[in-house]
């Protein structure tokens, strides 16, 4: 058997001045919607990161966010400069820039933007975003660089695009590979099957410094102003240290927009929190993560956790800011959570200087192992028993309810089956009991138990008899 190559792709960076129309761009050439549109200037801010294949040839696409001049803000509001950090990071390491120009004249700040991407000594392509016109102007052919026009709202332009793209794509993929066309198909291609682990939590409680400290690099910015996060970025982690490969080699963190409340979401803000709960969604195991310097667990983290709980996805809660808080609020505010969480694991940690990532990402790689484990239906027979033998269950008109049966009916979320005589009149305080009983024995800790109730004999037992 021939070894796979494992390959080095071409990485292709988009730039452009404010509502260019970067973002679509980067949808339409990765066919998704992770990129939030918006005609807001300055809306995205870091760099989000997608897979593009064109013939057989497969690209990673950056989107970044608009290169503005770099002046001084308000202090409640975000640097420019931070936003340009990010965006020229994405020009460093890119092989190819898509250097994207909105309307039919160049303006002052597209020549300061191809003053500054041109130091880098980069592969540059001019691609004009504009509707059927099919000349340029004597301008535009003063930058010195291919010109390509294109209507990014159009499929087939998008198409021929892609066919315009294609050897300059490949050129670039064998050079960084050193391979030949006959070889290819012994080439590893992009693992889709990763690890997806979602950080959640309300505005500002540290999120993108978490990530940035895993990273050791200044992928997110970073602000000390609520809502600095808009876009979901997915960020694949390959160069990771030692300790957090141990458990994980094929992860991919999520970091998203803070959650606040319907009654504090503005108009612009709805599609950034969807986006959020889309990741939750898509996620293999969420993270939690609450600001402990504050000191409270509030009815918004309460809520935002009970969706997790109840979107059957394993979780954590990471405590932030560790190093602020003092032992006496440490042990109240676990307490408060164990409460209302009894199960969920938690963590304390200090996102800004690194304290107790060894023991989150433990953490983490143990409930993520529970979600594959399967339990065996003896053993939730003598759980199931055992419960009933310490508190029975009610009695409905003179008869108790019979639980004779219980079974995994399906993994992922974890959902068990029970049946028996009357189950479905159980009240919801002895379903609490069972399913707390269950999570002990079975020690779940992290994985959300759905308990569903049939009204019928072991389907087992009548099968045997037949």
């Amino acid at each position: 058997m021939k070894k796979k190559i494992m390959l080095n792709y071409p990485i292709v960076t988009i730039v452009g001045a404010p509502n260019s129309g970067k973002s679509t761009l980067y949808n339409s050439l990765t066919k998704t919607n992770k990129a939030l549109v918006n005609n807001i200037s300055g809306f995205t801010r870091d760099r989000n990161y997608g897979y593009v294949k064109i013939n057989k040839y497969q690209f990673i696409c950056i989107d970044t966010g608009s290169i503005i001049n770099d002046i001084k803000t308000k202090k409640t509001e975000l640097s420019n400069f931070l936003v340009n950090k990010q965006t020229f990071q994405a020009i460093k390491e890119s092989d190819l820039i898509l250097f994207i120009i909105k309307g039919f004249y160049l303006t002052s700040l597209d020549y300061e933007i191809i003053n500054k991407i041109r130091i880098y000594k980069k592969k540059i392509i001019i691609i004009l975003n504009r509707k059927n016109i099919n000349f340029y102007e004597k301008e535009f052919y003063s930058l010195g660089y291919q010109l390509y026009n294109v209507n990014i709202i159009d499929i087939n332009n998008i198409n021929k695009l892609c066919i315009f793209l294609l050897p300059y794509i490949k050129n670039i993929f064998l050079k960084k590979n050193k391979i030949k066309n006959k070889n290819y198909k012994n080439i590893s291609y992009i693992n889709n099957n990763n690890v997806k682990l979602a950080i959640i939590g309300t505005p500002n409680v540290g999120k993108s410094t978490l990530i940035n400290k895993i990273l050791k690099e200044e992928r997110m910015i970073v602000n000390h102003t609520a809502g600095t996060t808009r876009d979901s970025i997915s960020i694949p982690i390959k160069d990771i240290n030692q300790t957090i490969k141990k458990y994980f080699t094929n992860l991919v963190i999520i970091d998203t927009a803070g959650i606040k409340k319907k009654n504090k979401i503005k108009n612009i803000e709805k599609n950034i929190i969807n986006e959020s709960f889309k990741s939750i969604k898509k996620s293999n195991i969420i993270l939690f993560v609450i600001d402990g310097f504050k000191e409270i667990f509030s009815n918004q983290d309460t809520s935002i956790i009970n969706y997790i709980i109840n979107q059957g996805k394993p979780i954590i809660i990471a405590i932030n800011k560790f190093d602020l808080i003092k032992l006496k609020k440490i042990k109240q505010i676990k307490k408060i959570i164990k409460i209302k969480f009894p199960f969920i694991p938690i963590i304390f940690i200090s996102a800004k200087y690194g304290i107790g990532l060894k023991n989150l990402f433990k953490s983490l790689f143990n409930v993520y192992n529970l979600t594959n484990q399967k339990i065996n239906t003896s053993k939730l027979m003598k759980i199931m028993y055992l419960a009933i033998n310490n508190f029975p269950p009610p009695m409905i008109k003179k008869y108790r309810i019979k639980l004779k049966y219980i079974h995994v009916g399906k993994y992922n979320p974890l959902t068990l089956i029970i049946h028996g005589n009357q189950v479905t009149k159980l009240e919801n305080n002895y379903k609490r009991y069972l399913s707390n009983f269950l999570y002990k024995k079975l020690e779940l800790f992290g994985i959300p138990i759905f308990l569903k109730f049939k009204e019928n004999k072991n389907p087992y037992i009548k099968n045997y008899i037949n």
